[in-house]
């Protein structure tokens, strides 16, 4: 007889992640549902409006976070990233006064992925490893939650760490919607 297993909901990591990164304190300012500004659907020649999970400025850098249930297939998980991919290439929209307004125009550094493997057999390991190297080149990867606290994960290396801060080097050089250089009056 084989055992259920239990998924959590987006909502309940999304809890788990508030908690984390209140934690953070003085190092992590954080918005959620952030609206983006992506040039993901080229046949509409405009910028698409997107919306983000959360938004960090962690110390000093601003980066996203998209939070997603478990996957159950592969090719779940491949969307996933695929949308954080559409994040990572764009810039933070006007968000009225939800937002800090020095972020307005801004592109994200890179973009996390938050998902619980709560069932992660050899075959959904191999793959999340193949997709750390996949689209880490377009500075997407993973925030997990490990025993001494967060880590970010760009490429299966340690982009940022709560207990060591960033590791240099890690980000690569993308093509985005803006060049990050708006100013609002």
């Amino acid at each position: 007889m084989s055992e259920a297993v239990t998924f959590q909901s987006e909502a309940e990591i999304s809890a788990e992640l508030v908690a984390d990164l209140r934690r953070l304190g003085d190092r992590c300012l954080f918005r959620s549902e952030v609206r983006m500004l992506c040039w993901t659907h080229a046949m509409k020649g405009k910028p698409d409006p997107l919306r983000i999970d959360f938004v960090m400025e962690l110390e000093g850098r601003i980066l996203g976070i998209e939070v997603k249930r478990a996957p159950t297939r592969a090719a779940e998980l491949g969307q996933y990233l695929l949308q954080a991919s559409q994040y990572a290439v764009g810039v933070i929209a006007a968000n009225g006064a939800e937002v800090p307004q020095k972020w307005t125009g801004r592109p994200l550094e890179a973009v996390f992925v938050r998902t619980k493997f709560t069932r992660a057999d050899e075959y959904m390991r191999q793959h999340a490893f193949a997709a750390h190297r996949l689209f880490g080149a377009a500075n997407v990867g993973f925030l997990t939650r490990e025993a001494r606290g967060l880590c970010l994960r760009l490429c299966g290396e340690r982009f940022w760490t709560e207990w060591t801060g960033y590791h240099q080097g890690m980000l690569a050089k993308v093509t985005r919607a803006g060049s990050g250089t708006f100013s609002p009056s």
